[in-house]
């Protein structure tokens, strides 16, 4: 097996976000576009750290990694505005106004660091350290190694997963990158088991994500309102019912999961 072999299409698809940032001036539905193209980053990052693995020189993905950094803001504000768009009453319309700046000055940003980073250049260097990397088949070593890093996070996880409530929201984040990175591995992987273990993750990775958002969009709304906005209080609700759904999810399913790893709780 060859962990390399959509590496190209992964580059192909930060190029396609590249030029429609630099070439829309409005920056206008972008949403679905940047979303692929931040995927297309983690999928890069994580090839990366399985080559690490496999004992190959690593190339420079720094540029992709700030990147990713500076467009977490565009993707937070995109998906907040949509759904102060879909409410559709005059206290949306005033907060989308306010938003709307910042949302702006996001993407100005990015596009200043792509033009300055990320050119055609690196690109194509990016490119070229694929088809200079030597082809690895063998990657037993690679999957177990994988293996205990998936239990190690889900031991980690779990002396939290009782006090979801209590629980530190940038350590739920943290987790929720860390077990993406592993779920990207196990698909480059294909080990076995890997389709039990894959819907599992990626139903915890969702659980997280939408309590990540709920915490994005309360920040963001602080920031151009009042804490008594009406608003606020609808996304502390959403954050509730985020932590709630969490919590039910790891009763259900956390015992399974590890399962899927062959080990036992």
């Amino acid at each position: 097996m060859n962990i390399l072999s959509n590496w190209n299409s992964l580059i192909d698809t930060v190029v396609s976000y590249r030029k429609q940032l630099l070439d829309d001036e409005s920056v206008t539905n972008t949403v679905e576009s940047l979303h692929k193209c931040r995927t297309a980053i983690r999928r890069i990052q994580t090839v990366v750290w399985l080559s690490k693995k496999l004992g190959h020189e690593i190339p420079l993905i720094k540029p992709l990694k700030v990147f990713f950094s500076l467009t977490s803001d565009i993707r937070d504000l995109d998906l907040l505005i949509n759904w102060l768009k879909g409410n559709n009453d005059s206290d949306s319309k005033i907060l989308t106004a306010a938003l709307l700046p910042h949302c702006a000055l996001a993407k100005i940003n990015a596009k200043e660091y792509l033009l300055r980073k990320i050119d055609d250049s690196y690109l194509n260097n990016l490119r070229l350290w694929a088809t200079s990397t030597k082809e690895e088949h063998d990657i037993n070593a690679v999957a177990k190694s994988l293996k205990i890093d998936a239990f190690l996070i889900l031991e980690n996880f779990k002396e939290i997963s009782g006090e979801i409530f209590l629980s530190d929201d940038a350590l739920l984040h943290s987790f929720r990158k860390e077990i993406k990175k592993i779920r990207y591995g196990y698909e480059l992987l294909r080990t076995e088991g890997f389709e039990d273990l894959h819907i599992g993750f990626k139903e915890l990775q969702d659980k997280l994500g939408a309590v990540q958002d709920a915490v994005a969009w309360k920040q963001w709304l602080k920031i151009i309102s009042a804490d008594e906005s009406n608003k606020i209080k609808l996304i502390e609700e959403m954050y509730l019912k985020a932590k709630t759904e969490l919590a039910e999810f790891l009763g259900k399913e956390f015992r399974s999961i590890n399962k899927a790893l062959n080990y036992d709780l």
